[in-house]
């Protein structure tokens, strides 16, 4: 307890290898781990010895400071140096040790989703049954130096559906203890805003508070067995492990039973076949599309009479245009729009069919009202009060004449005053 605050350094302390199994079981070994010595074997090479006990210490704060939805009580304090430091946090430790367990689940396994609600548990046995003595070297002639009592309860290779079992409970729990595994605490400044993390419980919200220094959440005890039990109940998400039961006979599997229901089965079912039947719901999801035909015909029918607008005023253009196309470049608007006087300009140089000529080049050319027709000269757009039509184009200085903003009445009478 004097590792953890406020006496010590750590907020979260996990020790969870104490008896793990040595992965080097002889000193000499060949490829996959086989011994290159010569039978006998030590008696114990292998041998599962002792499953590890988690033990775990954490601190909790005072009464007084856990109670955040009073906004009198005082805070948290961020170092030593505070004197409400040593009452302010309540060290805890607790040990956990791997049964087999009966477990009774629902599984829920929808879209892919596989979701599960333990209803209730029964703990049969511990997985190794044996006590850890730490500090004590086996000197069995292996290179794993564990030691367990009683020796008896060794788990040896020899007796294989026992060893195999004891080695699938070992892995999940190993799972387990490695994640939890390590420490979380203060540095050398014992500044308690920035905690030091060397644990893979960081990983994971389950256990520690990110939003309150990574403090272990005050019933980490629980959490850690429910999230065992998630690790567990995972395996059975991946479809090869997966074991399929008649659901009339929850006890015997599928598959290796002879004599039962078949779809293509032409004779009447016997009595032993019918005790295998059960009312069955299929049902899957499926995207659907429902479309109303009014709207349709009014949406389409809208689209397809604008888009024979366009065409018919695009014709009409194209008409009046006289059945040039043109596209939307400058040159193309300058050469729709020139005026009459343009026309009788001579580009090009005789003796260089590419050359603009020089007297040319010099001419001024400006945009404006290249044809007034029969109007009275006023530059208004649109058409003239007699008919004529106001044109405007590109054309040379004298040819064109420029609009000029003029006042307007209320301007003039402003002006005349």
């Amino acid at each position: 307890m004097d590792v953890l605050l406020p006496r010590g350094k750590f907020t979260y302390y996990a020790f969870t290898s104490g008896g793990e199994y040595s992965t080097t079981q002889m000193k000499e070994v060949g490829i996959g781990g086989r011994p290159t010595m010569d039978p006998p074997f030590p008696k114990d090479l292998g041998a599962f010895r002792t499953e590890p006990i988690i033990w775990l210490g954490y601190i909790t704060l005072a009464d007084a400071l856990s109670k955040a939805n009073d906004t009198n009580l005082p805070s948290v304090p961020s170092n030593p140096s505070d004197p409400a430091w040593n009452t302010s946090f309540v060290p805890h430790i607790f040990a956990c040790e791997n049964y087999e367990s009966n477990y009774t689940v629902r599984i829920n396994y929808t879209g892919a989703a596989q979701t599960t609600t333990v209803t209730n548990v029964t703990y049969l046995r511990p997985v190794i049954n044996t006590t850890y003595t730490p500090h004590l070297d086996a000197n069995d002639g292996t290179a794993d130096n564990v030691t367990a009592t009683p020796i008896d309860n060794y788990i040896l290779p020899t007796s294989v559906p026992q060893y195999r079992r004891t080695a699938a409970y070992h892995s999940l729990g190993f799972m387990l203890r490695d994640q939890i595994n390590g420490t979380v605490g203060i540095g050398d400044d014992r500044d308690l805003v920035n905690p030091i993390a060397n644990t893979k419980a960081i990983q994971t919200s389950r256990l520690l508070d990110f939003g309150n220094n990574y403090f272990p959440y005050p019933d980490i005890q629980r959490r850690i067995q429910k999230f065992y039990e998630d690790i567990i109940l995972s395996v059975l998400g991946h479809p090869q492990f997966a074991s399929v039961v008649w659901a009339a006979k929850p006890g015997e599997q599928s598959g290796v039973t002879f004599n039962v229901p078949d779809a293509n089965q032409q004779q009447p079912l016997t009595d032993q076949q019918r005790a295998y039947l059960y009312p069955c719901t299929k049902f899957r999801m499926a995207l659907v599309y429902k479309f109303n035909a009014s709207l349709l015909w009014i949406v389409y029918s809208i689209s397809i009479a604008l888009a024979v607008m366009g065409v018919v005023v695009g014709a009409l253009a194209l008409r009046e245009n006289g059945g040039v196309v043109r596209d939307t470049k400058f040159s193309s608007i300058v050469a729709a729009t020139r005026g009459g006087g343009l026309g009788r300009v001579r580009w090009t140089d005789s003796s260089d069919g590419d050359t603009v000529p020089e007297e040319v080049k010099g001419w001024r050319m400006g945009y404006g009202v290249v044809d007034a027709g029969a109007g009275d000269g006023r530059l208004d757009v649109g058409d003239g009060m007699e008919g004529g039509r106001t044109v405007y184009g590109f054309g040379f200085e004298g040819d064109v004449r420029q609009l000029k903003r003029t006042p307007s009445l209320v301007q003039l009478t402003t002006l005349g005053k």
